[in-house]
């Protein structure tokens, strides 16, 4: 996917967010290492959970997802049409759909 979509948005939409690139690393809910169930002292220290997930989206999904991400749009209606043509035919390529892995956290911690 990232080799389909990259040159893409390279050509169309360099300045915009690449919301479909993976995050590597510490998730960011918790990539500070701060606890923030321990000021208190009310709480035992926290736990973060990770609950991966994946998800087959259509060309269509896909291209209307994007059409509605606020940096998208502000690139301008033409500029915008054109990205996402471009994006439909890149996923067409793909055999018409991506599939996406994601993962959902939770940051635990219990009362004492």
């Amino acid at each position: 996917m990232a080799a389909a979509l990259g040159p893409v948005y390279r050509e169309h939409a360099p300045e915009v967010a690449q919301i479909w690139r993976p995050v590597v690393g510490i998730p960011r809910v918790h990539a500070g290492g701060a606890d923030p169930f321990a000021a208190g002292g009310e709480f035992a220290p926290a736990v973060l959970k990770t609950y991966p997930w994946q998800r087959r989206v259509s060309t269509d999904e896909w291209v209307g997802m994007a059409a509605t991400i606020s940096d998208h749009q502000r690139l301008g209606s033409e500029r915008l049409a054109t990205l996402l043509r471009a994006l439909r035919t890149a996923i067409d390529g793909l055999g018409g759909v991506i599939r996406t892995r994601h993962e959902t956290y939770a940051l635990l911690s219990r009362r004492h």
